[in-house]
């Protein structure tokens, strides 16, 4: 499959669907497992997939090591995409388990997704310990294949676990030490969003200065904005740090700017939660000042208030 344009692969897959009966058994395999693979590495949801079941079975019985593992890792994603992490994580460790890894023949990338994978899932359930045991596992394999961008972003994913831990000296100092090797291999860009870490800690020590010159760092170097200053790609992250950043040098206003484009970004129930609660703050604060500006804040404010009372947010 061509690592890089995963969307391109997948477009072709579906493209020879037609020639699917008259392939044999392990060609149709073959096929199903590619186009799952490249869906996934598409960012394509995979939780309405039906046939992952025959695909895993087959290569259990008939396939080679390295099959078996795709195999299940696929499976694995699917059940991510549904929602069932115990399942999700159920496959990743059979996959991962399958694999000899004294052997030549070791796909230490793949390995390293997986483990990436799991890393990911625990740190959605907040289990900041297993994330970091899953996490340094991910790391270790990516170096293994000689892949140290996908080290580098293991290694930074991990302070996001040490944040959890409230553990904020350590966080701090690997998103540093993440920003240092990726400017070091001449990736700015991706160095930028190892500071949303930085300007979280930041703010919460009052350090305003570090933190506007965090923002500023993302908005010039992730190349995530167009000439006018807005975003291209949607990270309603930055948004919500800007929103934030606003808020704690009273300026209401402005936060209440960011927070309604963080909204605007396609974005998770948690962040959602974050920039509706960063919505409600600022405009208290306003109502401490001044009355709301027009009725159309008044309302805002009061279907805010309606959300974060009906959902119970985790």
């Amino acid at each position: 499959m061509d690592e890089e344009h995963p969307d391109s692969a997948y477009s072709l897959l579906c493209n020879l669907a037609y020639m699917k009966a008259s392939l044999s058994k392990g060609q149709q395999m073959q096929y199903e497992l590619l186009k799952a693979e490249s869906m996934n590495k598409s960012y394509i949801r995979m939780d309405t997939i039906k046939f992952m079941h025959d695909v895993l079975k087959y290569y259990m019985s008939h396939g080679t090591e390295t099959e078996k593992i795709r195999a299940n890792y696929m499976m694995g994603c699917i059940c991510r995409d549904k929602g069932d992490t115990p399942q999700a994580l159920k496959y990743y460790r059979d996959a991962v388990s399958l694999a000899d890894t004294t052997s030549t023949d070791c796909d230490y990338r793949l390995l390293s997704r997986i483990y990436g994978q799991m890393a990911s899932l625990f740190h959605e359930q907040r289990s900041p310990k297993m994330e970091l045991n899953t996490g340094r596992e991910a790391c270790r394999f990516a170096l293994k294949a000689k892949d140290t961008i996908a080290a580098i972003n293991y290694y930074d994913r991990s302070a996001g676990a040490y944040h959890m831990l409230n553990d904020m000296d350590k966080a701090l100092l690997i998103s540093q030490k993440a920003a240092a090797m990726y400017e070091d291999i001449g990736r700015p860009d991706l160095a930028a969003p190892t500071k949303f870490t930085p300007i979280d800690i930041y703010l919460r020590k009052g350090d305003y200065r570090k933190a506007k010159e965090a923002l500023n760092y993302y908005k010039t170097r992730s190349r995530a904005f167009d000439m006018s200053g807005n975003l291209t790609i949607s990270n309603p992250l930055y948004y919500y740090f800007e929103g934030l950043y606003y808020e704690c040098i009273h300026n209401n206003d402005s936060a209440l700017i960011s927070y309604r484009k963080s909204l605007a970004e396609e974005t998770s129930f948690a962040e959602k939660e974050s920039a509706y609660k960063g919505m409600m703050s600022a405009f208290e604060a306003l109502t401490n000042l001044i009355q709301y500006p027009n009725m159309q804040d008044y309302l805002l404010m009061q279907t805010i208030h309606q959300i974060l009372s009906d959902h119970p947010w985790k």
